[in-house]
């Protein structure tokens, strides 16, 4: 999910937006998807060295193309003046961070609206396109801000930006600034990757030091927390690399199967998930979504989506997949939301969404808002019926 703007890009962007009151649509079976990624913009490749590879068979696969209309009921898109491409939820609050406008956007689930719009960064001002990735908690959220070389603050009683937390490792001469760009986020302590130097820290957000740095991580992009370790994409190399946060090592590199298009990346990974059974990741140009199981560090299953998935949410009974067509400006509807079953897969059910992406579960019930961008940049409510 990057910025066509953004120099350290190596595709798309896509978007998402605001909340809406829930309403009732018809929905309809996908018809006529197109089974080849569109081709992406041309962007300055990132520097870096490249991973060693692993290598592994095929796992089963299953196709989205099997499942039934999904029952659920759907709220109308509404636009938001802005381009949120990375999400986080917490404290009963949605919070949109946009690379493109330099803006986050706070979004109240009570009453389904948007409260505050957050200007963070001048675009004018940004080389690398700030905020990006967001890690919210109950009080506010941190971005990942490149653009400063820092993390910032948000607070969600005031609405503002109240902290700038400077970013360097290294000691003396050795010292050099962190360029931030995946975050997650538990309790008091953040962890940030650096794309183009290959790292990821540790962050203390009481004191703002950095307390450990991992180096020799080649490309690392977004992150997911889980199983007592930091899941991380290699970007360049389609692979999940394992951090145990006791020991504070590498302890797995699982490459993820399949390839893409992309000359520079492959499938052009960019995000990982964690469930609470497994690990999931969005395969972008591989189009389709892969199972990580993290009591063996295998992917055991993947699930073929025909469109481009960027993005994925999980509760306790599902993942949630947006695809769409890869096409900008978005004005067909070649994009679904898909319901995976979360302990083999398969899929459980179809919606045609137009222009969905970004998709985040919010309540134990399993409600879902999902992105949709470009015709309009909004949210849509999708509530499952069973």
């Amino acid at each position: 999910m990057r910025g066509p703007r953004d120099s350290v890009s190596d595709e798309l962007v896509v978007t998402v937006g605001r909340l809406v009151v829930l309403i009732v649509v018809p929905v309809a079976l996908l018809v006529g998807c197109s089974s080849t990624p569109a081709s992406s913009p041309s962007a300055a490749p990132r520097s870096g060295v490249s991973p060693s590879r692993t290598t592994g068979s095929l796992p089963p696969t299953t196709s989205a193309g099997d499942a039934s209309t999904l029952a659920a009921d759907v709220g109308p898109s509404i636009a938001l003046p802005m381009w949120p491409e990375f999400s986080s939820l917490a404290g009963g609050s949605i919070w949109y961070a946009d690379s493109e406008t330099g803006k986050v956007a706070r979004v109240d689930l009570a009453s389904g609206k948007v409260r505050a719009t957050i200007v963070v960064d001048d675009p004018a001002n940004s080389p690398y396109g700030s905020p990006k990735e967001v890690a919210a908690d109950a009080t506010g959220a941190w971005l990942a801000d490149p653009s400063r070389h820092s993390i910032d603050r948000v607070d969600r009683a005031t609405n503002r930006m109240t902290r700038t937390v400077v970013l360097t490792a290294g000691t003396g001469t050795g010292r050099t600034s962190i360029t931030p760009f995946g975050i997650e986020l538990s309790g008091h302590t953040a962890w940030v990757t650096d794309f183009d130097q290959g790292l990821v820290a540790e962050v203390n957000t009481t004191t703002g030091r950095v307390t450990r740095v991992l180096h020799d991580i080649p490309n690392p992009e977004g992150m997911a927390l889980g199983f007592g370790s930091l899941w991380v994409v290699q970007h360049r190399d389609s692979s999940i690399v394992r951090i145990e946060l006791s020991s504070w090592t590498v302890t797995a590199v699982i490459k993820l199967p399949g390839t893409g298009p992309n000359a520079t990346c492959g499938m052009c990974v960019d995000d990982v998930v964690a469930g609470p059974t497994a690990v999931w990741v969005p395969l972008d140009l591989g189009q389709g979504v892969a199972r990580i199981d993290p009591t063996t560090n295998t992917v055991t299953s993947v699930t073929p989506v025909g469109l481009r998935v960027e993005n994925l949410a999980v509760d306790t009974n599902s993942v949630w997949v947006g695809g769409w067509d890869g096409s900008l400006p978005c004005t067909d509807n070649h994009a679904i939301l898909v319901r995976l079953d979360p302990a083999s897969g398969a899929p459980r059910g179809r919606l045609v969404i137009p222009c969905a992406m970004n998709p985040t579960v919010v309540t134990p019930s399993g409600d879902v808002w999902l992105g949709t961008f470009d015709n309009p940049n909004a949210v849509r409510l999708i509530r499952p019926r069973t």
